[in-house]
């Protein structure tokens, strides 16, 4: 190809890489969600035809047996699951999987593991980018904003030209003396934000290995997110980092560790508010969504209770808590979960279940050996905390782990999904 032709593929590529990551949780997905699985279907699909990757067939094969295998799960799930079950619950997500399968086998086909990763890094270089301009831009614009709103999911914000995005009923923070919006960028709450802000943050650090001010950039915009599930996360990455530091560059370690110090104050005062102070029902309300769940998974554990969310929200709603949580309720019309990894184990059950989650921790978008169960950790808390598994984004994760684990187990000596690895 020339080098227009070259770019303009670069484009394309990036673009998509944009618009997957915006399908784990961007707002476009929660005001349209139909639309915008279809876009993205077919743009990925006009991609595969234009240029015409060329495709192993293993990884075709991998990729029917693993929808095959999906369909399986799906159809064991409905017939043991508590009736009636809303069966286009269970379409859209096989339709969500049939298209994380062709993200897939275009990603792997067209890109080198290196060439996808730093594609992969512009586009979440993109969103910190979009959430610090929001951050910055959204007071002064306010005033030209209107309200958006999804009837099914109950999401209400604020938005400019649908550029920028508040949720009306944000929570503002003080840092350094200064009011400060949560930063929700192009997600629909904060929440969701940190995970692609943390996941850049461990790119950074042990991958891309960025320079100190690019990453100071990221821990910023980590910040103004003011997530306790970002803080945890980021604690965690930042901590090894700095102790592998000190081991290697004892004075710079140091240094960075009195720096890192500096910002503690701010993680303790949001753990504070969050289980203590005026944001404490936050945090009541995702223990409340544990102990319910767990009771359900517990009365479930074989196949669970169906994927039928609205089913789902009517067993868990049966159960009657005792202690604080008392005070919480939940009816069987609100069908939202916080946890995820709770969520999937209650609607199939701990071993399929199970399996789906551990092929999610086999995911071959983001690869580091030497800090995997850093990587392992950070994934499973990040949709822990908020109803993130089945979005498109996440299940292809999913669905490249499956396929990794039916190549290896055909032909144990290949290790790898990318073209130029096997």
């Amino acid at each position: 190809m020339t080098k227009l032709s070259n770019r303009i593929k670069s484009f394309l590529d990036n673009t998509l890489i944009l618009f997957w990551i915006i399908s784990g949780g961007g707002v476009l997905f929660v005001l349209a969600r139909i639309p915008a699985t279809a876009m993205l279907f077919l743009y990925t699909l006009l991609l595969i035809i234009v240029y015409r990757p060329k495709i192993k067939n293993l990884l075709i094969n991998a990729y029917v047996y693993v929808i095959l295998f999906v369909v399986l799960c799906m159809w064991v799930c409905y017939l043991f699951a508590v009736q009636p079950q809303d069966l286009s619950k269970y379409a859209y997500t096989l339709i969500v999987f049939i298209l994380s399968g062709f993200l897939c086998i275009y990603f792997f086909s067209s890109f080198s593991y290196s060439n996808f990763l730093k594609s992969f890094y512009n586009g979440l270089n993109i969103i910190r980018i979009h959430a610090i301009a929001s951050a910055i831009l959204m007071p002064f614009l306010m005033g030209h904003t209107f309200i958006v709103t999804n009837e099914v999911s109950g999401f209400t914000a604020y938005t400019f030209k649908y550029l920028f995005f508040l949720k009306t009923d944000q929570y503002a923070f003080n840092l350094f003396g200064k009011e400060i919006y949560r930063t929700q960028g192009l997600f629909w709450e904060p929440g969701v934000l940190q995970f692609y802000l943390v996941l850049l943050l461990f790119l950074q650090l042990y991958v891309i290995k960025s320079k100190t001010a690019n990453i100071l950039v990221t821990i910023f915009a980590i910040i103004i997110c003011y997530s306790t599930t970002a803080f945890a996360c980021m604690l965690l990455i930042l901590s090894v980092y700095i102790l592998n530091l000190i081991r290697k560059k004892f004075y710079a370690g140091i240094f960075t560790m009195l720096a890192f110090l500096a910002i503690i104050p701010l993680f303790i005062s949001n753990f504070e508010n969050k289980f203590q102070g005026e944001k404490v029902t936050s945090s009541r309300v995702r223990l409340y969504d544990f102990v319910e769940q767990f009771l359900v998974i517990k009365d479930y554990f074989l196949t669970g209770v169906g994927m039928d969310s609205g089913e789902y929200a009517i067993v868990r709603s049966k159960y009657r808590l005792s202690g604080s949580l008392a005070d919480l309720s939940f009816n069987g019309e609100e069908v939202g979960s916080t946890n995820s990894i709770m969520l999937l184990l209650g609607t199939m059950g701990i071993f399929m279940g199970g399996f789906w989650i551990f092929a999610y921790t086999k995911q071959q978008f983001v690869r580091e050996s030497g800090k995997k169960t850093i990587l392992i950790t950070f994934l499973i808390i990040g949709v822990s905390v908020e109803p993130l598994l089945l979005k498109p984004f996440f299940i292809t994760f999913m669905i490249s782990g499956m396929m990794l684990m039916y190549i290896k187990f055909k032909y144990p000596h290949i290790k790898s999904l990318w073209k130029s690895e096997f």
